[in-house]
């Protein structure tokens, strides 16, 4: 019987995975007990999306305003970063790109940019090992901040380009901030090594996305789910064939399609376009990524073998360089054989 345990076991890769959107409700429980009481009280419904929930950006991110609060030290960033690793091992994966915003963890503070993000590759590393995960990292810069503060977290972050931190995410409210007056520090950035993912067709619309792909040079796309809105779009991805990360869950649960059968990916796996398989913030959708593979059976009909594709599309798609991604390769088709011959 196909059900999420059947996907549990299955290897898996995702490359949208938002650190901040990973923590534990019984982590966050445990330190809003004991430092933030005043958050005790309606906590689950400050950080996660309930059933009852308004089903807008604005929600969505307000999420983030509270998760925020607890970013209070060296201690509790570590335990969320290995937390957040034990769980993706735990759900089979064997490789994750786990993008985290400094900002966020630093609570704004510009003298402690540096020191939070070794914070977090620190513990990545030692979790990564833990766990016998391969990890990558990017460092997310959001669209509303002062791109002063952009670009001094971007020059922090090159000292730990060898530690795994690959690639940076240009994120934020696509509607109401453009990504170009970025444009100038990504291609400075793109010129100290670092690939670029761009959050782009997810709240704002196709044109977008062309921009990410035509003027800010992305390598990838986060969602792009409204790319479908313009035909000349949709072609410039196929043409690029740019990798677009498609997150299932957190498209409807933040607004964008009122039901999982409007989401447009099989149109979009028709079309030819460069698809792969993310889960985004798995804690405040409250899943996992097997959820989201269980969906691409059950709603839309993919077989083992289709969903085997998209996960080869991930490694392709990977910011690892082509040894690693080779590497990646033949550890997933030992362990899906295997898989597969068992289920």
């Amino acid at each position: 019987m196909v059900n999420k345990d059947f996907y549990r076991t299955m290897p898996k890769i995702d490359l949208h995975r938002h650190l901040e959107g990973s923590i534990r409700l019984s982590t966050l429980s445990e330190i809003a007990s004991q430092q933030l009481p005043e958050l005790v009280p309606d906590l689950v419904k400050r950080v996660k999306i309930l059933a009852d929930d308004p089903r807008t950006s604005g929600n969505f991110l307000s999420k983030f305003l509270t998760l925020r609060k607890f970013f209070i030290s060296k201690e509790i960033i570590q335990r969320m970063v290995s937390e957040c690793l034990e769980d993706a091992a735990a759900d089979h994966l064997i490789y994750l790109e786990l993008r985290f915003s400094a900002n966020a963890l630093s609570q704004g503070n510009p003298q402690k940019l540096e020191q939070v993000m070794s914070w977090v590759v620190e513990s990545a590393l030692l979790a990564s090992q833990q766990f016998s995960l391969p990890i990558s990292l990017l460092l997310l810069l959001n669209r509303h901040e002062a791109l002063d503060f952009a670009a001094r977290m971007v020059d922090c972050a090159v000292q730990f380009q060898s530690y795994g931190l690959l690639g940076l995410d240009l994120a934020g409210d696509e509607a109401q901030f453009s990504g170009l007056p970025f444009r100038q520090l990504l291609n400075k950035a793109r010129n100290k090594g670092f690939l670029l993912t761009i959050h782009a067709g997810e709240w704002g619309g196709a044109e977008n996305v062309a921009e990410a792909i035509n003027i800010l040079g992305a390598n990838r796309i986060g969602h792009g789910v409204r790319i479908m809105e313009d035909d000349n779009v949709v072609e410039l991805a196929r043409k690029t064939q740019i990798p677009i990360e498609i997150c299932l869950t957190s498209n409807i649960k933040s607004g964008i399609f009122d039901d999982i059968h409007q989401h447009p990916l099989p149109e979009m796996l028709r079309m030819g376009l460069n698809i792969t398989i993310n889960s985004d913030d798995p804690q405040i959708l409250n899943i996992n990524l097997s959820d989201e593979l269980l969906l691409l059976n059950k709603v839309f009909d993919l077989s083992s073998e289709q969903i085997s594709k998209l996960m080869g599309n991930a490694i392709d798609s990977s910011f690892l360089d082509p040894e690693k991604k080779a590497q990646l390769h033949e550890n997933y088709s030992h362990k899906y054989q295997s898989w597969n011959s068992q289920s």
